[in-house]
């Protein structure tokens, strides 16, 4: 190697040296600047964690009165569902369908009865009112009249959809352990709070 080709790689090794050293220095002191300034003091973990349990504690009243009433319209949605579906089975397979409301135990169930025989059989579309839970049931809470001031006609056993669809049975209430809301559903499928 000549003197000039040992100048230029002396060169090229130092300013490597030089450059490495600079960025090690810079990452070096970034992590030492991250160590001290990072993370929360024990005070600060503990004030967070008592504002969290007071909100929480503020908000559990809520949602105990939420929960009721929720289950109460889930199990209302669902009982709208399954009229329409017994209703579009009664055009489809054009013949009558049958929802049946049990009221013997408490909660009730409803079922379609695809035989007719006005018990509930094996096999047959069930939905037990107990899986909503929050007292969820046939009736009409602690309501004494309708929206329009009313009294409440009969609570319906059974609903039976003729092979156009039609119905003209009375609506089925349903209330939770609360009582103070009804769910009026009628065949036609209009529904209206009390």
């Amino acid at each position: 190697m000549n003197c000039k080709n040992k100048f230029i790689w002396h060169y090229f090794c130092i300013s490597l040296v030089f450059v490495c050293n600079i960025k090690c220095n810079k990452t070096l002191n970034m992590v030492k600047l991250m160590r001290t300034d990072s993370g929360f003091t024990l005070i600060e973990l503990m004030i967070i964690l008592a504002i969290i349990a007071i909100l929480s504690a503020s908000a559990i009243p809520s949602i105990k009165r939420w929960v009721p009433e929720y289950r109460l319209k889930s199990a209302m949605g669902d009982l709208q569902s399954n009229m329409q579906k017994a209703r579009v089975k009664a055009v489809k397979e054009n013949t009558s369908t049958q929802i049946r409301f049990d009221r013997t135990n408490s909660p009730g169930f409803y079922y379609f009865d695809n035989n007719k025989n006005a018990t509930y059989d094996a096999g047959e579309f069930k939905i037990d009112l107990a899986i909503y839970g929050s007292g969820v049931d046939f009736g009409t809470g602690n309501a004494t009249a309708k929206w329009d001031g009313t009294a409440f006609a009969a609570d319906a056993t059974i609903i039976s959809f003729g092979t156009r669809g039609l119905s003209s049975q009375n609506s089925v209430y349903l209330q939770n352990n609360e009582g103070n809301i009804c769910y009026a559903i009628p065949p036609v499928l209009q529904v209206r709070p009390r």
